[in-house]
């Protein structure tokens, strides 16, 4: 038995939400959504507001930029979730 079978079956794996696709195409609420997801980095985590480049096309974020840390990556991609489920 695998480490990680072993992990799911103890609930131990991290339990990962589904990207859902927001029906509103109005490109101002693109623009809304890459500027609260921005804010929400600089203000929500250590990562420089420079390191990242955030957007957003059709209601999804995308996230261009290097960090530091896996740990940097895992933050920011939950800062722009919650951000993003709000917004929705």
């Amino acid at each position: 038995m695998s480490a990680h079978s072993e992990l799911r079956k103890d609930g131990l794996a991290k339990q990962h939400t589904p990207w859902v696709k927001r029906p509103d195409m109005n490109g101002s609420v693109d623009t809304d959504l890459a500027a609260a997801a921005a804010d929400a980095i600089e203000v929500l985590t250590t990562v420089p507001a420079e390191s990242i480049k955030v957007t957003a096309r059709s209601g999804w974020l995308y996230l261009q930029g290097e960090l530091e840390s896996r740990h940097q990556r895992t933050i920011v991609e939950d800062v722009t979730r919650i951000c993003r489920e709000s917004e929705a």
